[in-house]
């Protein structure tokens, strides 16, 4: 590592299944369900690059049941490169003011700590190098500020529908000092834009006329000896097919994300997603997981490209979730309650072929 200027920048760290801890982008959908939910996330960007690039993140929401209060709580620990270390905490009270029936609108906050070091044991420096015989001298000058604390604020608002969702934000809203020498080095208001819209799937069965649309499954045969019977089509919940698109800026770097998912009834979801980066490329993103009651795993797999280096890298990301008190995908009636499922949709009857 050679240290040329004392003054560093660098942008926030960012996961790959950013929609599975919301949090990270908007403070406003804190406690957004209600009961009280665990996600930790993991991430490993560039594995085959020298150096460490490891993100952890560790977050718990609890919302009230009637969807008004929340609040969350996250920590994070960023390590890029060998010598630069991030340690951040982060508070998120939020507030719901529901519209109507399953829509809502909400407004967020977050105030963070900050602690930003670098590790300067191996560090060089310009004045140690000579022209002909590399690194001869003795340094003329050191760097003794290693640790960098500073405070961060943001604001959030969000509307959540019982399909359609987005939201506003600005992180750092204060733009801090960073530096971990004596020259500044602001970190710069993060921007983000999102939006998120389900569409409901539904597969065809066939059930007889006295049949409870509750406990509807397929008739292998139906008995041909009563004529009065009528055979009816019926169109049930089969999961959702989910669009997603979010924007990001930076201190003049934009990042423009646009993906699909397939969330299955079952529980299962895959998707895949592509990362634009103004003028540097983007990244291709794979993901695959599943949501069971109380628990969630969930693996992304993305590969860069770019612009300036033939040499493709990849990123890991893995998060895994719990729910307390309410389930992720909890009974029918508790669904439907929430907006989250459909009742039976019937087709026009059909008479039973003798």
């Amino acid at each position: 590592m050679v240290l040329h200027s004392p003054s560093f920048w660098a942008q926030d760290p960012f996961f790959l299944q950013y929609d599975l801890l919301p949090m990270c982008i908007n403070p406003a959908i804190a406690g957004a369900d209600s009961g009280m939910h665990w996600t930790n996330v993991h991430n490993n960007q560039w594995p085959s690059l020298p150096g460490i690039f490891l993100t952890h993140a560790s977050a718990m929401d609890h919302g009230t049941a009637d969807g008004k209060l929340g609040f969350g709580m996250m920590v994070m620990n960023d390590q890029a490169g060998p010598a630069l270390s991030t340690n951040s905490i982060s508070l998120m009270p939020s507030y719901g003011l529901n519209l109507s029936e399953g829509r809502q609108l909400r407004l967020g906050a977050t105030l963070g700590y900050v602690r930003k070091s670098l590790d300067l044991s191996n560090a060089m420096y310009w004045s140690m190098i000579d022209s002909r015989h590399g690194i001869i001298y003795t340094p003329s000058t050191t760097l003794t500020e290693t640790t960098a604390h500073f405070g961060s604020a943001g604001l959030g608002m969000a509307y959540i529908g019982r399909r359609l969702s987005g939201g506003l934000s600005a992180l750092h809203i204060n733009e801090p000092n960073q530096g971990l020498v004596m020259e500044s080095s602001i970190l710069p208001m993060r921007i983000h834009a999102h939006a998120q819209l389900a569409i409901p799937l539904f597969r065809s069965i066939t059930c007889q006329n006295e049949e409870s649309p509750e406990n509807l499954e397929p008739r292998d045969s139906i008995p041909s000896n009563d004529s009065t019977e009528i055979d009816r089509k019926v169109k049930i919940p089969n999961g959702d097919l989910i669009l997603q698109a979010l924007y990001m800026r930076q201190g003049g770097f934009e990042t423009m994300v646009v993906g699909l998912k397939r969330q299955m009834k079952n529980g299962f979801r895959l998707g895949v997603s592509f990362w634009g980066y103004e003028n540097q490329g983007g990244q291709v993103a794979l993901t695959a997981g599943m949501a069971w009651h109380r628990i969630q795993l969930d693996y992304g797999l993305g590969t860069t490209y770019s612009l300036l280096s033939p040499t493709n890298s990849v990123t890991h990301n893995v998060t895994i979730g719990v729910a307390f008190g309410t389930a992720y995908r909890g009974d029918q009636k508790a669904r439907k309650a929430k907006g989250r499922d459909f009742e039976p949709q019937f087709l026009e009857a059909e008479p039973v072929e003798e």
